[in-house]
């Protein structure tokens, strides 16, 4: 009896199951990639229900939404000398001064108004009577221990925290001596203009900043024209950032845009925070490959992706936050708005995940 052959498999029918083989893995990874994503959007999104939840509860208890530090001095970017003394001394981690002042200073920003969420909800400022100074720890944020008054007479009362500290961004990276966290944002793309004061972030793989926007409750919708300040000046977004050239310290609108630019504008190296940026360049209208929207206040802009002249992609500030359903009103007046970028990791699109819905009409 002649022995059993084995039979082997040609060329062609090896080159055959490969081929099968990549073809799969090239369906399934974008497939894969597509679920993961819309993971991360999905938990994002009940990431700012989480925080929107937090800060009712802190307007519940104080009349109030969250952050000490107030509107018109929040990013006060190159300060005028008589301005308001705004300034937080950081502390290092041990107590003692580490020497870094936010505010009131030329060469360094007050709080972004993302991070007064934070010292709203979990803390971190103390009045140091010793010192005399307003200070922030981030030992303080990281224990839980909740926000504190800054009562400058007399003792300071202790809250609890409205959420879990873990939330906040916190990273070793640039962090001085003695101070083991701090949440100056910076990923592989840029950094912010912010200050050692951590901000809640997404839930990307890669993630970002959450916009914080805390409106100027009672603003009027427009304001009259006899005030002598331009179209940057109506009742919706406006755009004064005080500096030793325009001393100016009025921001009327419901928003300004000092809230949103140390996160939507470019580092002193051009570049924008977000890795993964995956917009396309031929969306783009009006604006610079890799920016962001939302960092400029242009009451001629509209929101629609026509092929209008006046369109512009990502989005401008002044529409983005106009409220489609009353002219001249701003969306969520007189409270507040929650903005992450969205799977594109670009602040400004239409997959921006925010608190008021879909940002088209």
């Amino acid at each position: 009896m002649r022995p059993a052959v084995r039979r082997a498999f040609t060329l062609v029918e090896l080159l055959v199951v490969i081929g099968i083989i990549a073809i799969l893995i090239s369906i399934l990874i974008p497939v894969v990639s597509k679920m993961r994503s819309g993971a991360q959007r999905a938990d994002t999104a009940n990431f700012i229900s989480q925080l929107t939840g937090a800060i009712e509860r802190y307007h519940n208890d104080f009349g109030a939404y969250p952050g000490p530090v107030s509107n018109n001095d929040v990013w006060r970017e190159n300060l005028v000398a008589g301005a308001p003394d705004t300034r937080i001394y950081v502390v290092k981690d041990d107590g003692s001064d580490a020497g870094m002042i936010l505010g009131n200073s030329a060469t360094q920003v007050s709080p972004t108004m993302s991070e007064n969420l934070v010292l709203g909800l979990l803390g971190g400022l103390y009045y140091n009577p010793t010192s005399m100074h307003v200070e922030f720890s981030m030992q303080r944020v990281l224990s839980g221990q909740g926000p504190q008054s800054v009562n400058t007479a007399g003792s300071s009362k202790q809250y609890s925290a409205y959420l879990e500290p873990k939330y906040a961004f916190t990273t070793s990276e640039g962090a001085p001596a003695g101070i083991a966290k701090w949440g100056k944002y910076t990923d592989g793309s840029a950094s912010a203009k912010d200050t050692p004061i951590p901000e809640f972030v997404d839930r990307f793989a890669e993630p970002m900043p959450i916009l914080y926007l805390r409106a100027k409750s009672g603003a009027p919708q427009v304001l009259p024209t006899a005030s002598g300040f331009g179209v940057d000046y109506n009742g919706i977004m406006t755009n004064n950032n005080p500096s030793p050239s325009a001393p100016a310290t009025f921001r009327g609108g419901q928003y300004d845009i000092s809230q949103l630019l140390p996160y939507t504008g470019p580092d002193a190296n051009n570049h924008y925070i977000g890795i993964g940026k995956n917009f396309k360049g031929a969306d783009y209208k009006n604006a610079t490959q890799g920016s962001h929207g939302l960092a400029t206040v242009d009451v001629t802009k509209v929101l629609d992706k026509t092929d209008n002249t006046n369109y512009q992609f990502p989005y401008d500030a002044f529409p983005y936050f106009s409220n489609p359903a009353i002219p001249n009103a701003a969306r969520q007046k007189d409270s507040y708005i929650l903005i992450s970028a969205g799977p594109d990791r670009i602040y400004g699109t239409s997959d921006d995940i925010t608190n008021f819905g879909s940002v088209l009409p």
